[in-house]
């Protein structure tokens, strides 16, 4: 897992909990697959390009019902310690409606595209504790 990608999470979890309306994150390409992401599932509400091009500004709707488990958010795997579960796996612990961000063969998938999929894949960060 990156450095980046841990960043990228901390900083939108710290920015949730201090009722921020927006962070700015480094501008990488696997960050831009994650704010997609979190975009699509109605996580965030948009992002952009900042004006010297270097960061991400990522705009949070801290009122929003779906934004709350961006504050409850757990980063699980890390680089000495991967947390890989299989389709299976994440059924029987986890719900659509559940906060979830999966490493899989066809990229960074959240919740609802999991179960669409039916894929499992490298546990990046949940709302729950994993055990």
């Amino acid at each position: 897992m990156n450095k980046n990608l841990i960043s990228l999470l901390n900083r939108i979890k710290i920015g949730f909990k201090h009722k921020n309306s927006y962070v700015r994150v480094f501008r990488k390409s696997l960050n831009r697959s994650i704010l997609e992401s979190l975009k699509r599932q109605g996580f965030i509400v948009s992002y952009k390009i900042s004006s010297d091009r270097k960061d991400f500004i990522i705009f949070i709707n801290i009122y929003s019902p779906i934004s709350f488990f961006l504050g409850r958010m757990r980063i699980l795997s890390k680089s000495s310690h991967p947390v890989y579960l299989h389709y299976d796996e994440i059924i029987k612990k986890y719900k659509p409606s559940d906060f979830l961000i999966i490493s899989t063969s066809r990229g960074l998938l959240v919740s609802e595209e999991i179960f669409f999929f039916k894929i499992g894949g490298e546990l990046i960060c949940d709302s729950l504790s994993y055990k």
